[in-house]
């Protein structure tokens, strides 16, 4: 339980500082700050054991000119020897330079595999090899050309094959004859396609000379198993889907899982043959085998197996936890994503706590879809790497992001998004920067030189703000609740308070401003990352701040992490603690608890804790 050091039945005892907030977002619009110009200083990359007899162990990459090598040989010049997992006497090696982290395997056994990440589709090469479970396939190419190119195009567009007849009684009989063409000569044709139809094929049109430009491989792929030597699938122009689901193409399996749905996509796009993951699935992962001599350049999130053995490559050093507590089910979610793929100069770290209520089905929801949804509005406009004012641009880019999770939670589910809800702390890094938004009283602390700084503010009914907010909405507090039910006055879902469901609060003779009484609009606070005096940001839902402050959270996780000796400092370990301590807390203190859950983020590769600060327990 939380004894004197944090404040009960404390002697000699300190008072707090007052409460620090790092400033609003809205603040830094004037400047016009350029993406460009946004620093992403070097960071010391771990590497965690994810599965194997060492789940759990980490190491910080060695920056010098050695770097890590990996194997199982006691006697070589390893940095890392690892036994009983596997591995060959010298397996693989990871090197740093010019600022990237390289992994190359070392002729090994059985070869050094990557995740293939939903984000990252990949091109096809010759004998480039998968592994799926036990189950390993390899893509060659057919020894024939394709003989009829415009009937393989054709198929690809999934259009009728009376339009390509049509093309053949004009002469157009191969794509280099279709190069030609311009879209008044294909309506001339009378091909007898539809509107839609019509569509396809002139864009496809345009996008001919980046489809197939020169060099674009002109063969079929072949899908052979190395596991079952016997099955071997052709796959052409039109691409394929692969997996043990009703609609795939071709059939592949994890044998260790059979059951797991599985589901990989191959298209033929831009001349050549892409491999694609279209979704996380923890329980069918498929890894990519490095070919010799290849030097992969690692990016945060990546996952590496060799051996027995999976390694996470994490941008910080990072813990997380989360229990149930007292209460029947849990319905907090996390999400952590090392890097979100939406930049190519600097690192775009993503992490979120979702704090659900009346269900899972809200809170499910946008652990599923928020994420995405930011990630498509970024790459759907002008590049993430080119904007002139990050700062608006992100802000309107989160509160995009968030309305339309929203809305499509109210769409999808109707009736049953009128008393389900969640609320959720996102913390963005982006190079040095963090952006934090926050829904609702979930919170993230940032820990600078042992202070507390608030990189968000509950969003309580009872506050003066948000009294007077939800009032204006046609609402009422009571009993710190909105209209006497719901304790938080910011949150997704919670239709039943939004004005688009036209419920009996929005109906007259109720007056009200035309916004929702419980608004689902984030406040975003944003802060430069110094590190000279950031430790480490903390990221949990009120379960956990219910019964700790912020400086005391920070004092905890500060004394537990100085446990152990630099670069031995296990944020999971510690997570895992507080999760703990909140709740054993709150169970001696209220005979029950709520959910917690808790993210850490390690900005440093240790702390030296403060011994010596005591606190009184008063509300942050």
């Amino acid at each position: 339980m939380i004894g004197p050091r944090y404040g009960f039945g404390a002697h000699n005892i300190i008072l707090p500082k007052e409460n620090k907030f790092v400033n609003l977002i809205e603040q830094r619009f004037e400047q016009a700050e350029r993406t460009e110009s946004i620093e992403d200083p070097i960071v010391d990359y771990v590497l965690r054991c994810i599965k194997g007899i060492f789940v759990g162990r980490f190491i910080y990459i060695n920056l010098t000119e050695e770097g890590e090598t990996f194997g199982s040989d006691p006697d070589a010049d390893l940095t890392m020897y690892i036994e009983n997992s596997n591995l060959s006497l010298k397996h693989a090696e990871i090197k740093y330079e010019s600022k990237k982290y390289y992994l190359k395997d070392l002729n090994s056994e059985k070869g050094t595999w990557i995740l293939l990440r939903e984000e990252n589709p990949i091109p096809i090469y010759e004998d480039l090899q998968i592994k799926i479970g036990s189950d390993i396939y390899s893509f060659k190419f057919s020894e024939q050309e394709i003989q009829d190119e415009l009937d393989e195009w054709f198929n690809k567009l999934h259009l009728p094959k009376k339009a390509k007849d049509g093309l053949v009684g004009h002469d157009i009989t191969n794509l280099q004859k279709l190069r030609g063409l311009k879209p008044s000569d294909l309506k001339s044709f009378e091909l007898g396609l539809d509107d839609d139809e019509e569509k396809v094929l002139l864009q496809a049109l345009e996008d001919l000379e980046v489809d197939f430009s020169q060099g674009y491989v002109t063969k079929k792929l072949l899908l052979v198993s190395l596991t079952e030597s016997l099955n071997r699938y052709e796959i052409g122009w039109t691409g394929a889907i692969l997996g043990n689901l009703e609609n795939a193409d071709v059939k592949i399996k994890n044998s260790l899982n059979p059951s797991a749905p599985l589901e990989l996509m191959i298209k033929y796009q831009y001349g050549h043959y892409w491999l694609i993951n279209p979704y996380k699935n923890e329980d069918n992962k498929v890894f990519v085998k490095l070919h010799k001599d290849e030097r992969f350049v690692l990016t945060p999130g990546d996952i590496i197996n060799m051996g027995d053995l999976e390694f996470l490559l994490q941008r910080y050093n990072t813990g997380w936890f989360a229990d149930k507590g007292t209460r029947p089910m849990m319905e907090d979610m996390s999400i952590i994503r090392d890097d979100i793929g939406v930049s190519y100069k600097i690192n775009v770290s993503f992490y979120a706590v979702y704090d659900g209520h009346g269900g899972t089905d809200c809170v499910a929801h946008i652990h599923n879809y928020l994420i995405s949804n930011l990630r498509n509005t970024i790459l759907k406009g002008q590049p993430f790497d080119e904007q002139t004012n990050f700062y608006r641009y992100i802000h309107d880019t989160l509160i995009k992001s968030v309305e339309e999770t929203d809305l499509q939670f109210f769409r999808e589910y109707n009736q049953y998004s009128l008393s389900t809800g969640s609320t959720a702390v996102v913390v963005i890094i982006a190079g040095d920067r963090i952006i934090c938004a926050n829904i609702g009283d979930a919170r993230a602390v940032l820990s600078r030189s042992g202070e507390a700084m608030n990189l968000s503010k509950d969003h309580k009914p009872d506050t003066p703000e948000e009294e007077q907010r939800i009032k204006s909405a046609g609402g009422y507090v009571s009993m710190k609740k909105v209209c006497g039910i719901l304790a938080t006055s910011r949150s997704f879902g919670d239709f039943d308070f939004k004005k688009i469901s036209n419920s009996h609060y929005f109906k007259p003779p109720v007056k009200n401003d035309g916004k929702d009484i419980v608004s689902a609009i984030p406040e975003i606070r944003e802060i430069t990352i110094n590190y000279l005096e950031d430790e480490f940001i903390v990221v949990a839902c009120d379960g956990l701040f219910d019964v700790f402050t912020s400086q005391q959270c920070v004092d905890y996780v500060r004394d537990k992490l100085g446990e152990n000796q630099i670069m031995e400092q296990d944020p999971q370990k510690v997570a895992k603690e507080l999760v703990f301590e909140a709740i054993n807390t709150a169970t001696t203190r209220k005979k029950h608890s709520d959910n917690v859950s808790v993210i850490i983020i390690c900005l440093t590769r240790g702390i030296t804790p403060n011994f010596d600060k005591t606190i009184v327990n008063k509300a942050s």
